[in-house]
Parts: C-alpha cells; structure tokens; sequence
C-alpha cells in the first residue's frame, strides 16, 4: 500500500498485515513502521459537493515513489517549443573540451555539432540521449588549436527500439529543431600536471580539496576534476546525485574512487534519487570501490552510462533490497570499450544491462539471487 492520501482519522486502520510506504496522513500519529510516511492535511475543493480536487495538491509532489504526487493525480503532457540554454565550456585540456548545456524539455534529443570552422561539419554525443543537462566532451585534439562548436537539438526525442519496424517508424515522425549560436574554444599547448583530491563527510566546498581540507560534496569534486586527476572519496554515505563533466584522455583517466581501505556509500536518498553516477559521453574514465544502494526507478542504473568509449568499471559493490523496484547495478548504451570487473549486485529487479556496447568486456562479477535477470546484454552480431 503506497502513494496513497489519508484524509481522516486513523482510528480502526490496521496495517499489521500490510507492508506500507509513502503515504500521507491528515492525523499528526503516523505509523512507526511505515517508510517515508509524511503529516499533509489535504484540502479539497468542495468535498461535501463531491469534488475532491486537491486544492494544496503541490504539498503531495514529488512525495511518491519514484518521484510521483501522492495521492491521485494526471500525467499530463504537452509539446513546447524546445529552448537551448548554453552551450557553456565547462573545460579545456590540450586534447579535451568539456561542453555542457541545458534544454527546456526532457523530451529532446541534443548533439554537439562541431569542427575546425564555424560550419560544424562533425557531430559529437549520443542521437538518441534526451534529457534536460546534457555533456559531451570532444577528445583527441590538437593542442593549441581553436575549434568551433553548437548545439542541435530535435523535438520529440528519438525512442530507442529493438525492433527494427518500430526503430524506422520511430526515425519518420516530424521533428522540430533549433541550434545556438556557435562558440569557440581553444587547446592549451601542454598538458596539465595530473592532481589529487580528496572528498570527506567533514569537509567543505568552500575548502581547497586536500586530503587535509576536503570538499564535502563529490559533485564539487567533478566541477574541478579534468583529465589526469583522481578523486579519493573518504570513508561515510553521500546522498547525491553525481555527473561526471570531463573526460580523461589515453594515458591520462580521470578517476573516482574510495581512498583506500576506505569504505564509501553512495546512496539514493531513500530512493528519491533514480541514479548514483551519470557518465554521458565521456571517455577514458575509471570508477572504483564504491558500495551503492537505495535508488529508486527501473530505468537507467545505479551507474547510468551514456555514449563514450574506454571507461572502467570496477570494485562496486550493489545493494538493490527494496520494497519497490530499483536500477541495474550498471546500465549502459552505445559505450564503446566498456570493462565491467568485481561487481557484486544482489536482491535488484535487473542485473547489468547493456545495449549495443562493442568490445565489452564483463569479468570476475557476481550476482546473487537477483529478481529477473543477471546479466542483459543487447548487442549487435557485429558487437
């Protein structure tokens, strides 16, 4: 029994036998045992009328599970002109740019058209990511050299289909497009001196990121981190939400990991969260020594990778026990050269999942009493 509103008294509502989670109650008791109950008294628009239209209704928002109102509600939908915000250089190394911007809709696929002049020739990203932040980063540059990029995007987003009719039905819709304008950037000559820095429950972003004055946020960490560097996350739970926004380049990843012999809980926020770390088009990234759990949704994963190539994937251990469903341990699409080793994942709904993924190479994991699946992986003969 979950989502739902109780608008009276809870005298004579037994829940002995019922495993209950994210309601709300008008009376101030809420039940000692019930996951994430909230107090909300609900007004209604005329209830001796009949019309029980929430008036506070935005009290309940968001208060669900996976994100939905609680209590009952409509999905409504509608097609608004897509606007661009950015695109915004978030980096420069001597053979990366980081480019990030923003659309107004989820309902949007975006590229990074780019190239050696203001025409663009060359696409960078995934066709077929939507969302509202998007990241790419442009790897294998020539140093000291400008390069010329915007942003295309297309409204409604592409749907990604295993079956081929569905997939070119999908491609013949009507699509609307708007581009920014065109900015540029340019190659430092050298690269930098590859850092460290350090992330810890009793440090500060306003702190310099050492291991004697962390940050207190991994999310300040990847605002700074660039190819090269490695990030050491101290022992104790982060409640975030984390984007990498650079990439690493060969001979030079950037890395996340848990300083060692150090034990780290990334968490979803009793499952408000819908995934723990966000790889979108990036390249040469390894991620390591993390333990995972609490997250919330079937889509994505607790590791959601979009694009890139050469990423790492190791030493993650997964804790998917809920009362409702939970992400794959690891999820990915079009990832080109993705290692996926020692991964131990238990009790989720899916296992790894990965979707056209060539020379992926998945080793020494473990999955234990997983609901549907261990492992899913949608590749190409040619993959």
């Amino acid at each position: 029994m979950r989502d739902n509103i109780f608008a009276g008294s809870r005298e004579g509502l037994v829940q002995d036998s019922i495993h209950a989670l994210n309601n709300a109650y008008a009376s101030a008791e809420l039940p000692a045992a019930e996951l994430n109950a909230c107090h909300i008294i609900p007004e209604f628009t005329a209830a001796d009328q009949g019309d029980f239209t929430l008036v506070n209704n935005w009290q309940f928002d968001g208060r669900g599970s996976d994100l939905r109102p609680i209590g009952p509600y409509n999905r409504l939908q509608s097609q608004r002109p897509t606007k661009v915000f950015g695109p915004m250089v978030h980096s420069v190394t001597s053979q990366t740019i980081n480019v990030e911007w923003w659309t107004s809709s989820d309902g949007v696929n975006s590229e990074l058209a780019w190239g050696e002049d203001e025409k663009c020739s060359k696409k960078a990203g995934d066709a077929y990511a939507s969302g509202c932040y998007h990241s790419v980063s442009l790897t294998g540059l020539e140093a000291g050299k400008t390069y010329y990029f915007r942003v295309d995007s297309r409204q409604p987003a592409f749907e990604f289909h295993t079956n081929r009719e569905l997939a070119e039905a999908d491609l013949l819709k009507p699509r609307t497009s708007v581009s920014s304008a065109v900015l540029s950037a340019t190659t430092p000559m050298a690269p930098a001196e590859p850092r460290q820095f350090y992330v810890a429950n009793n440090g500060a972003d306003t702190a310099v990121g050492t291991r004697e004055a962390p940050w207190r946020t991994v999310a300040k960490a990847m605002q700074v981190a660039r190819a090269g560097d490695t990030v050491f996350v101290r022992t104790g739970t982060y409640n975030e939400q984390i984007f990498l926004r650079a990439s690493g380049e060969p001979g030079r990843p950037l890395t996340l990991r848990n300083a060692p012999g150090e034990k780290v809980w990334l968490e979803g926020c009793n499952q408000k969260l819908t995934c723990g770390l966000i790889i979108n088009n990036k390249r040469h990234v390894v991620i390591e020594g993390f333990h995972m759990r609490n997250y919330g949704s079937i889509g994505g994963g607790a590791i959601s990778i979009n694009g890139g190539s050469d990423i790492s994937i190791r030493k993650v251990f997964y804790d998917g026990r809920s009362p409702i469903y939970t992400p794959p341990p690891v999820s990915a699409r079009m990832t080109h050269r993705l290692s996926v080793s020692n991964v131990f994942y238990t009790r989720g709904f899916h296992g790894l999942v990965f979707y056209q993924c060539p020379d992926l190479e998945v080793s020494h994991c473990v999955s234990y009493i997983s609901q549907i699946g261990a492992i899913a992986v949608y590749n190409l003969p040619s993959q």
